[in-house]
């Protein structure tokens, strides 16, 4: 039966010495498989109508080193590589009917027994050993991480935890393991005065992967191969990390002394609470009284020494000393960190009917006073509604 040896069955190709119709629509189970190592599958001729007793089935391998088979037809995977299994089927005059089905055996594994994940990231899980797909990944705690593409193999971490993961693939239930840390960036907004450095750290990682460090714009702030930020020109940027197969991004914002000073002081005020008839009493703040409090402290004063002015009144004090920067929403990258926003979201008489104000740090944040209390916001939520951009230590 070596003439089969070299070739890969058609569906259901017939060697016939013989004129009976009655094997005509008879066909093998299956004319290609792909088996790994270890399994088997059992081959059967289908559609059979004929008296058992006029007929006889035999099974071969053309290659037993590769691939074996019983007089039951049951195929064994023995080894890497190819053959062909022959289902013979000898007729009660003598004549047979050939069968073919070519046996491909491969050794699918994991290319990993153990992955690591940073949480919040993902990682599609490689396969080595087979050309074939695998299919029924499965996680053993969904809550720690989950399956985002069965298709691509793709595994997405939730929370710190170790996990089993499983998966089918010619015929072997591959199983390996995933463990998810909990990497920490020692700041996720970094301040900094242009020349100066800080040197940014993760915490909470597996040290079994480097970490990596790059950076958006270079020449806003430089990052060196162990995480020194060095401030290079007034601005803001994002750096990233990448560890245990999972980036984490931090916000680097370059000033003026005077300007990361101001910010600093801004944020001290996060949480405390709004309120416009206590916005010049300690712990309350209003919009603009945000504003002034924290330029105070560097003597910018904005239109008056003692008192903070209304957003409207701020506004008109930097427009007629020559502090605008735009009329309008702009580009990230015409801003400054300690930019100051003012917005107009309904008309109120007062100029150009400022209703609110906020100070742009970078990266697409701003931080500002608003019901109920000082807090974060993004730049882009007042794209329509920006009426004056002023820049205080111009």
């Amino acid at each position: 039966m070596g003439a089969y040896a070299d070739e890969v069955a058609d569906s259901n190709t017939n060697v016939e010495t013989t004129t009976d119709d009655t094997w005509n629509d008879v066909v093998l189970s299956e004319t290609q498989v792909t088996r790994a190592v270890g399994t088997s599958i059992t081959l059967e001729l289908n559609n059979v109508e004929a008296d058992a007793n006029t007929y006889k089935i035999s099974f071969t391998s053309d290659n037993n080193q590769v691939a074996s088979v019983d007089e039951a037809g049951n195929v064994q995977a023995v080894a890497i590589g190819t053959a062909n299994i022959n289902c013979i089927v000898t007729l009660s005059d003598n004549t047979t009917k050939t069968y073919t089905c070519a046996v491909t055996v491969t050794d699918p594994k994991f290319s990993e027994s153990s992955y690591i994940i940073g949480k919040g990231g993902s990682i599609q899980l490689a396969i080595t050993g087979t050309k074939s797909k695998a299919s029924n990944l499965l996680i053993s705690d969904t809550s720690i991480a989950s399956v985002t593409s069965t298709s691509k193999l793709t595994v997405k971490a939730k929370k710190k935890g170790s996990v089993s993961v499983q998966a089918e693939v010619d015929g072997r239930t591959l199983v390996g393991s995933i463990e998810v840390t909990q990497p920490k960036i020692s700041k996720t907004l970094c301040l900094l005065v242009k020349g100066k450095s800080y040197q940014l750290t993760m915490s909470g990682h597996s040290k079994k992967t480097p970490v990596v460090y790059s950076i958006k714009d270079s020449k806003v702030a430089s990052i060196s191969k162990t995480g020194v930020i060095k401030g290079l020109k007034y601005g803001s940027t994002v750096v990233t990390v990448n560890v245990d197969n999972a980036n984490y991004t931090a916000t680097v914002a370059v000033g003026k002394k005077s300007t990361i000073g101001m910010i600093k002081k801004a944020q001290t005020a996060l949480g405390k609470r709004y309120s416009q008839p206590k916005r010049m009493k300690t712990n309350y703040y209003d919009c603009s009284s945000l504003v002034w409090r924290s330029y105070k402290t560097y003597k910018y004063y904005l239109g008056n020494k003692k008192y903070a002015p209304t957003a409207a009144a701020q506004a008109h004090y930097l427009v007629g000393k020559k502090k605008v920067v735009s009329y309008k929403y702009v580009s990230e990258s015409k801003l400054q960190p300690g930019d100051v926003l003012y917005i107009s979201t309904k008309k109120n008489g007062r100029y150009k009917n400022i209703t609110h104000t906020a100070i742009y740090i970078g990266n697409n944040t701003i931080i500002h006073a608003t019901p109920p209390k000082v807090t974060y916001a993004t730049y882009t939520k007042y794209k329509k509604s920006i009426v004056v951009i002023a820049r205080p230590t111009k």
